[in-house]
């Protein structure tokens, strides 16, 4: 009874060792980094501390799709490293730009779109695909002048088939060079 006894609970042990650390696995949610939500990353990103705006660029290209709002905004940052990481990050989603690009150009306010409308350009029919019919609807129709100018650059550069082809200069918001 007692080797019965003994073996059981050397099975349950051995079950315990490889069900419990699958199932328990603490598995990266959708919107969080380092345990720590969007919205966290997003205030750090506020920071008048440079060194904390690149922390929160560097978990904000990590959260994906759902941070590239904030990753948009940080693209125009007035320190040059935080600028030049969160176009990396964009850069490095890739093809998972494109829908949010396309939502953000929808935005109410222009400042918005035109920021959306330059990262499609400067990323490439690759990356923003999803938001090209956008791009050309924006070139047409957009109630503001600078987008409708933008969106027209960044169709003649879409046409480039996924190379990053704007200069840095014109990515850069105006008055922030």
């Amino acid at each position: 009874m007692s080797n019965r006894f003994a073996s059981s609970r050397w099975a349950l042990f051995l079950l315990a060792l490889v069900v419990l650390p699958a199932g328990c696995a603490r598995r990266q949610q959708p919107d969080f980094h380092e345990g720590k939500h969007l919205r966290y990353w997003e205030a750090l990103a506020e920071s008048d501390d440079p060194l904390k705006r690149k922390s929160a660029v560097d978990a904000l290209g990590k959260i994906g799709a759902h941070a590239v709002p904030a990753l948009l905004k940080l693209r125009y940052d007035k320190d040059h490293r935080v600028e030049t990481a969160a176009m990396l990050a964009l850069v490095q989603m890739g093809p998972v730009v494109g829908p949010e690009l396309a939502s953000l150009m929808r935005d109410e306010d222009a400042n918005v779109r035109l920021r959306a409308v330059k990262a499609a350009g400067f990323l490439g029919h690759s990356a923003a695909e999803e938001a090209v019919p956008v791009v050309a609807e924006l070139a047409e129709n957009d109630s503001s002048e600078g987008v409708r100018e933008a969106a027209r650059a960044a169709q003649r550069l879409l046409k480039g088939k996924g190379k990053p082809v704007l200069k840095p200069e014109e990515t850069a918001a105006p008055g922030t060079r």
